[in-house]
This record gives C-alpha cells, structure tokens and sequence, in this order.
C-alpha cells in the first residue's frame, strides 16, 4: 500500500478497494489533519501496525480487516477518536498498544481468539471509564500496561487471565480505578 504520510493535509479518504494489499504498516501514520476514512475493503492485508498512529484528528473510520494479525499501534495517539471501531479480530494475533493514548471512551465486549500479546493495549486512554468484557484465547502470554493510566477507569470484569505469564503495570496509574 502507499504511504499517505507525506500528505498531512489530508482530511478525508473515500472508500477504497484494496484487496491484494498484504501490508499496510504505517499507511496514514502521522496524517495529522485526517478526519475521516470512508470505507477500506483489506481482505488479504495482515499488518496493520502504526496503521493510524497519531492521527490525532481522527474521529470515524471504516476498515475491513477480516486476516488482520498484527494490529500494533494501529491507533495510538488518536486523541479524537472517541467511538471504538469496528474491526474483526478473528486473526488478529497481536493488538499491542492499539488504542494507546487514544480518545476512546467505550468498548464494546470482545472476543480475542488468537491473540497472545495485549500489552499497552489502552494505556493511557485518559478517557476510557469502564474496560470491556474480553474474552482472551488460552495462549494470552503478556497483558503487561494494558490498562496503565487510564486515570478515568473506575471498574473492571472479572477476567480468566490463567495463562498469562505477564502482568506488571497492568493497571498502574489507574487513580479511580475500585475493586
């Protein structure tokens, strides 16, 4: 796929088509002015790190990511993006620092099959209130940040975390965080 970061006057991307791309790491990464991403059709693509990171004006995006694996830091710092996605995570294997320092402040209870590595997954996600219910697959090794300072979290669910071998910081700087 090109890599739309050289265009930081960008507001808008139409619905595009794009379905031999098998890459797509750091696509729109450092688009500051983008806003809105129509519709993107990715059925073969498996890397989607840094995909969005820092786009910070981001506020609703449409993507189709149904072999997705690696979602690292796909929209970290998109401190407008306030609505959780809609993205498949039947393949994903990795979501680290996905949502890190996004603006997300709901998440809709999902189901990880796959994935092994949840670190810093919504750290610092200054505005998120209540973590999700997830359902983690039974190779869930590191879950290390995956909620540090999230200063608004207030609650979280019970969570099956038996496999995982990696906590620390998990839920550091959670201020307002009772159990």
């Amino acid at each position: 796929a090109d890599d739309f970061a050289s265009y930081s006057l960008i507001e808008y991307c139409p619905s595009m088509d794009l379905p031999s791309v098998v890459s797509a790491a750091n696509m729109f990464r450092g688009c500051p002015q983008l806003k809105i991403v129509d519709h993107l059709n990715m059925p073969a693509c498996t890397n989607f790190i840094y995909f969005f990171y820092y786009c910070t004006k981001l506020t609703d995006v449409s993507i189709n990511t149904p072999n997705g694996q690696d979602f690292g830091g796909m929209f970290g710092g998109t401190y407008s993006l306030t609505k959780f996605p809609n993205i498949d995570f039947s393949s994903a294997v990795n979501v680290s620092s996905m949502f890190s320092a996004s603006g997300i402040t709901m998440v809709p209870d999902i189901v990880f099959p796959n994935v092994t590595n949840f670190s810093s997954m919504f750290s610092n996600c200054i505005s998120l209130i209540t973590a999700p219910a997830l359902t983690f697959s039974s190779s869930l090794t590191n879950a290390s940040s995956m909620f540090a300072t999230c200063t608004s979290l207030t609650n979280i669910p019970n969570y099956n975390l038996v496999s995982v071998t990696t906590t620390a910081s998990m839920f550091q700087n959670c201020v307002n965080l009772r159990f």
